[in-house]
């Protein structure tokens, strides 16, 4: 069955009338799942996060069965890093920078986990999201077909190589992806 969901941040929200599809109507939904992450209507991530964490959660548990079987600590931050991390890093550079305080208390929580059970500190949710971020910036940049390209290279200053800062108004958009990964490249860029 078609579904549709309708989001809207103005401060008068209307419902849209029903929409129709060969004489049926659409039914409306406050969450959807597209390629494995979850949307809902008000874009807050809480629903994707749950869907990760529960994913997580059945990994650990045979994370938890090797290190009991005396596997090694390479082998045990080999198996999270196929199995668990690339569950939390999943479309993260769509949700990442948007998900609240306490969602992201959460994933760190399921890192330092992970942590102690391979034995060694793992990258924090932050780090991994941060490595995420470059990596799909260093992918747009190095593709002159990219859609995106044009964006990046009209930003770059000339002069010492950072990107512009992305001027907005709203919370929300300075946590999305653009403005996020100008801000991290240019914390990397002059951390080197």
């Amino acid at each position: 069955k078609t579904k549709e969901m309708c989001i809207d941040f103005r401060k008068n929200q209307r419902c849209p009338k029903p929409v129709y599809i060969k004489g049926e109507a659409v039914e409306r939904v406050e969450t959807y799942k597209y390629l494995g992450v979850v949307f809902d209507s008000k874009l807050n991530w809480k629903e994707n996060i749950n869907s990760v964490l529960k994913k997580v959660n059945t990994r650990m548990y045979c994370l938890r069965k090797l290190r009991s079987f005396g596997v090694n600590s390479g082998m045990l931050v080999t198996f999270y890093n196929a199995v668990i991390c690339s569950i939390i890093v999943y479309g993260s550079v769509c949700w990442g920078g948007n998900i609240s305080k306490f969602d992201r208390g959460r994933l760190e929580k399921i890192v330092k986990k992970a942590g102690h059970v391979v034995g060694m500190p793992l990258d924090s949710f932050k780090t991994l999201y941060e490595k995420r971020l470059l990596k799909k910036l260093m992918q747009i940049l190095n593709d002159p077909t990219h859609p995106m390209r044009h964006y990046f290279d009209s930003r770059r200053s000339n002069r010492s190589g950072r990107f512009l800062p992305h001027k907005t108004n709203t919370n929300r958009y300075k946590a999305s992806f653009l403005p996020s990964v100008l801000s991290v490249f240019n914390e990397n860029y002059n951390s080197h």
